[in-house]
């Protein structure tokens, strides 16, 4: 029975990227080694975590006629369909708030890692704030292909986004590309 783990994929991933003709490399392969390269390479789920912090010393429950600055945390993270991560990606959004209405809305700290070869970032990602008063909203969203050599086998586009309350204690995280 031929080598299917994690060590084999990342020498087939290896031969391919870095041949002259990445896409003529991977198609020469046998379908055995197709599939251990697709299941260790190719991107099959996106999820996130998220964490709470507080800016300016005061507790995180706090009444509705709220005032200050806290920021929410987000990180994600690009996985194979054996739940490898090959990319991380993150950001922080922050906002201030006076006698409970969001008065500014900033995301801080966007980044990536990239952990698997093949995997680039293809465009710098986009940031988009959203303040509604009673809410400030922080989206970004990145962009990772897989591929080299001008051959893309894959786009991969996650967005995270913050929605923090002006009461101080109310957020909610999501992979959610829309800011509406």
């Amino acid at each position: 029975m031929a080598d299917t783990g994690a060590g084999y994929a990342a020498t087939l991933a290896s031969t391919v990227f870095t041949s002259d003709d990445p896409k003529a490399s991977y198609l020469a392969l046998p379908a055995s080694d197709r599939a251990v390269f697709d299941r260790y390479t190719n991107a099959a789920s996106v999820t996130i975590a998220t964490t709470y912090t507080e800016l300016n010393g005061q507790p995180l429950l706090t009444p509705a006629a709220y005032s200050g600055c806290y920021q929410k945390s987000a990180k994600g993270w690009v996985k194979n369909l054996v739940g490898v991560n090959l990319v991380e990606f993150g950001q922080a959004t922050k906002v201030c708030v006076s006698s409970g209405k969001v008065k500014s809305v900033s995301i801080l700290d966007v980044y990536y890692n990239i952990l698997a070869i093949g995997w680039s970032q293809s465009s710098s990602p986009t940031k988009t704030t959203k303040n509604v008063g009673w809410e400030g909203r922080g989206l970004v969203q990145w962009h990772f292909a897989l591929g080299a050599g001008g051959w893309v086998i894959q786009n991969e586009t996650p967005c995270l986004q913050q929605r923090l309350n002006a009461n101080g204690t109310s957020y909610a995280g999501s992979m959610s590309c829309s800011i509406s």
